[in-house]
């Protein structure tokens, strides 16, 4: 096990001596840090599955683009329906201007 006594000094416990290699004992430092931050990561992405917040949101999201298509939908119909009344309207005046 080694042991960090200074920003520079390090000291193994077991032998009593400075390990021989100062880059190995960081990466396991380096490895040590990543592997508290994965298993911080894991530990989020497991609550986030967990919760019922994300796929309320999706649900929500899904309802209100099916709403939209359908009000988008009954306004071009109406707009349709309109078109074709004023059109037919139009047909049955008398044509011709002058008062």
């Amino acid at each position: 096990m080694l042991l960090r006594l200074a920003s520079t000094h390090l000291f193994d416990i077991e032998t009593g001596s400075r390990p021989k290699y100062q880059s190995v004992v960081v990466t396991c430092v380096a490895t040590a840090s990543k592997e508290k931050a994965m298993k911080k990561f894991a530990l989020k992405v497991q609550r986030f599955l967990a919760s019922e917040d994300g796929p309320t949101a999706v649900e929500y999201a899904v309802m209100l683009a099916l709403i939209i298509v359908v009000c988008l939908t009954a306004v071009q119909a109406i707009g349709t329906n309109a078109n074709a009344t004023f059109n037919s309207v139009a047909a049955k005046l008398p044509s011709g201007g002058g008062s």
